[in-house]
């Protein structure tokens, strides 16, 4: 039995099961009328999401001007990117996305248009997520009728991307990107190598990712724990001396930058990926 916790308009409500899970349920009219402690009917409930804690901090931001039809154009959206991203989302992307739309319904009207600093960062690394940014242009202009600028493409894809590092701070994903970015452009001067190719290597891919959580962890400063392998370090280093050096380089920009330490270990990985984009 789902019994309501908190509504956050007549269509989207928090309930509690019998086990005291929490999810975020949606349906035309589910909470109308409905108050705290009441059951809710089941048959009404057209999507569920399991919320976790951090779901919790963005509940409490989310107005009352989040309508149905965002919430619905949100979800096929959802549904296009499980599908391209190979991934599965919480609570919190339906949310920040559906309040997006919602917002955007607001402004686009009024020719108050927005566009990422980094539009250029997203679309030169995130094309997947970028290609779930135009269907989700498509969807929302399906749905309301309405023509969404380009810019929408970039700022929807940052959803996604800051859904896939399982993190509620879109500052997260915009530092991540533009970091990225960043050593990205420094490994491709260094090494004479174009890393800026229509269709992104399966290599890139990997560093990409990589590079996503390397830069979280020292964002949030969680280095604990790791173990120094000297050998395979200095071994490394005497055998590839020019991924060293453009290793050493990027060392210098985030201690410089971000006034990050790097650990031999994580200078080993780097080395590792950038040596096989540059082939040493």
């Amino acid at each position: 039995m789902l019994r309501i916790r908190k509504a956050l308009n007549n269509n989207v409500s928090i309930v509690r099961d019998d086990n005291k899970v929490d999810y975020l349920i949606l349906g035309n009219g589910i909470a109308f009328g409905k108050k705290n402690g009441d059951t809710v009917n089941t048959e009404q409930i057209k999507e569920m999401y399991v919320v976790g804690k951090t779901d919790y901090q963005l509940l409490g931001q989310i107005t009352n001007n989040i309508t149905i039809e965002a919430i619905e154009a949100a979800q096929e959206i959802i549904n296009f990117a499980r599908k391209t991203l190979q991934a599965k989302f919480n609570a919190n992307i339906l949310l920040t996305l559906s309040d997006h739309i919602s917002f955007a319904l607001e402004r686009i009207p009024k020719n108050q248009l927005i566009a990422s600093p980094l539009d250029s960062e997203i679309r030169r690394l995130y094309k997947k997520e970028v290609e779930v940014g135009k269907k989700a242009r498509e969807i929302m202009e399906k749905h309301f009728q309405l023509l969404f600028p380009d810019s929408e493409e970039a700022l929807i894809a940052m959803h996604f991307v800051n859904a896939q590092l399982d993190s509620p701070f879109m500052n997260d994903a915009l530092i991540v990107t533009d970091i990225s970015n960043q050593i990205l452009d420094i490994v491709s001067k260094e090494s004479g190598v174009l890393l800026d190719a229509e269709e992104l290597t399966y290599s890139i891919n990997r560093f990409l990712s990589h590079l996503k959580f390397f830069i979280l962890k020292y964002l949030h400063n969680e280095k604990a724990n790791q173990s120094e392998d000297s050998t395979m370090f200095r071994y490394l280093e005497k055998h590839f001396p020019e991924t060293k050096r453009i290793v050493d380089i990027i060392d210098n920009y985030l201690k410089t930058n971000q006034a990050w330490e790097i650990t031999n270990e994580d200078k080993m990985y780097l080395t590792i990926h950038i040596n096989k984009l540059i082939g040493e």
